[in-house]
């Protein structure tokens, strides 16, 4: 039973329970993105089980060096393209994940360490490492964890019909209006006047002074859907980093009664709650979403990008097939890997067909959309087509210790910040747009009147110097936290609202049934947003002043 001695027998039983245990983990980390990756991992499994049994019962060297390279490869390719954290399995903070998965790394480590030096056949295992790495990739493509669904009616489940249809809209980065007025342009002036036009002939009330408390989506939306308007802490509660998730949603979870649809892209995952009824995700790895560009057909396109995003960073393999897409994309003239154009590109697209999705509603539906737009990178001209190259002209700057270099960068960074403008500009008029077509078709399909709407960004442009609380200055935080919102209802006149309120107290004034009925309500706040210090990374509160 053993090969070559006892310690050689009892590494060759840990090994390949080891190549069992890694696919099972795997599964774990994947089962919500592919339907197929059971099967796939089962035969990894079955893969190992009979090397493990050639291992134990044959006494050829050469032989079982080869097939320990083989488990190696496995190993090393399942864990580091695939595997995550633990804590899908159990609740684990973020310092209790980093021990367990550290261990578990070093287990597979050590002990692949130790089948090295006895193999000696380690160009053997880097050729098989990679030759795995390929095959693993391709039976297993990437897929948006985020899955489209529709729920089979439940008849028990009552909708009230007489209640009017809702449009919750989240447009990502989308600035508010005072913090436009600050930008000394035409197309300053041409935004302000476009969103008066909504004001005047839909009767839209627009909140001027509208900001975000944080400056990244899934710390807003978890807040805002939450009715959290008080709290500066960026805390979990409501969000799932891990995975992508709203995790906590009082918004859809007190509306049982409404058919919620929600549409979302890749980026952050909010269907998972009970009362969603439809759930849209714009899957950016989808074969239908590529165009006929170059030389390669996309059906060979496809797999290609797939292989490419679901290889991770810290495997080796990705270094190696990044190589060799950059080869084929100069056959191919376009760039084959997954790119931000993407979301510019298929924007159109994406909101006729939640136009089209609305225009067919009845009465008790309501709609929540998350748009990638006008978020960088700035693509689009005021048409929705595709004109701006992507570049890096604009770079923020991550400290401010510098003075000295500060000064003399100042003046040329204030040129490039105004020339990002123009393009975040040109982008936004498409958003508005886009929001001009929503209405006319609302109207059109008589639909508009019975149609309660909200229209706001989650956050500011973020074309600013400072990020930091020690570094930012009160114009850095109107571009990261300045936030349009406007909206629409029967039981409310259309009006121009001056005062500074966060997006999140604003959300809250609206839905929220129990601030509904404190007569004391209103809508002012303390102008505090959160801000990460620098020195010891904990988040504090800083005022914007419009």
């Amino acid at each position: 039973m053993y090969i070559i001695n006892k310690n050689r027998g009892i590494i060759n039983f840990i090994f390949p329970f080891l190549c069992i245990l890694n696919p099972v983990y795997v599964h774990i980390r994947v089962h919500e993105v592919s339907q197929v990756s059971l099967i796939i991992v089962s035969f990894f499994a079955l893969v190992c089980s009979i090397a493990g049994m050639l291992l134990v019962l044959n006494k050829n060297q050469k032989f079982n060096n080869i097939l320990i390279s083989l488990l190696i490869a496995i190993n090393f390719d399942l864990y580091l393209n695939f595997s995550k954290s633990i804590s899908y399995i159990v609740s684990l903070s973020r310092y209790q994940e980093l021990i367990v998965d550290s261990l578990y790394f070093f287990f597979i480590f050590f002990t692949s360490f130790l089948l090295i030096r006895k193999s000696k056949l380690f160009f053997n295992f880097m050729f098989i490492f990679l030759f795995f790495s390929a095959v693993a990739n391709i039976i297993l493509p990437y897929q948006s964890p985020f899955n489209s669904f529709e729920k089979i009616q439940n008849t028990e489940k009552k909708i009230n019909e007489t209640q009017k249809r809702i449009l919750v809209i989240m447009f990502d980065g989308f600035m508010g209006v005072e913090g436009i007025k600050r930008i000394n342009s035409n197309k300053s002036i041409e935004f302000q006047n476009h969103v008066a036009k909504l004001n005047q002939l839909y009767d839209f009330s627009v909140f001027n002074k509208a900001y975000s408390r944080f400056t990244h989506t899934h710390y807003s939306m978890g807040h805002l859907l939450n009715y959290d308007f008080e709290s500066l802490d960026n805390h979990k509660v409501y969000f799932d980093v891990r995975k992508g998730t709203i995790i906590k949603n009082r918004f859809f979870s007190e509306r049982s009664d409404f058919r919620i649809k929600v549409y979302q892209t890749d980026q952050i995952n909010f269907c998972k709650n009970d009362n969603v009824f439809k759930c849209e995700t714009f899957n950016p790895y989808k074969i239908e979403f590529l165009n006929d560009e170059g030389r390669l057909k996309k059906y060979i396109r496809h797999p290609i990008q797939n292989f490419n995003s679901a290889i991770q960073s810290s495997s080796f393999s990705k270094y190696v097939f990044t190589a060799l897409v950059k080869i084929l994309n100069k056959f191919n003239d376009v760039d084959l890997r997954m790119n931000p154009e993407y979301y510019a590109r298929h924007f159109s697209k994406w909101f006729d067909m939640f136009v089209t999705d609305i225009l067919d509603s009845e009465p008790g539906s309501l709609y929540f959309a998350h748009f990638m737009m006008p978020h960088e990178p700035y693509l689009l001209n005021e048409n929705c087509i595709l004109h701006n190259l992507p570049n890096n002209s604009f770079k923020k700057i991550k400290k401010k210790d510098d003075f000295e270099f500060l000064q003399k960068f100042s003046e040329e960074q204030q040129k490039k910040r105004l020339i990002e403008y123009d393009k975040y500009f040109q982008q936004s008029k498409c958003v508005l747009n886009k929001i001009d077509d929503l209405i006319v078709s609302l109207k059109k399909g008589y639909k508009f009147d019975n149609t309660d709407i909200f229209i706001f960004g989650d956050h500011g442009t973020r074309i600013s110097e400072g990020i930091f609380y020690e570094t930012t200055s009160n114009e850095d935080l109107i571009d990261n936290h300045s936030a349009i919102f406007f909206s629409k209802t029967n039981e409310q006149k259309g009006n121009v609202l001056i005062e500074k309120v966060s997006i999140q107290k604003i959300f809250s004034y609206f839905f929220n049934k129990s601030l509904q009925n404190n007569k004391n309500r209103n809508l002012i706040d303390d102008g505090e947003v959160s801000m990460k210090s620098q020195i010891d990374g904990i988040y504090k509160s800083k005022k914007i002043n419009f």
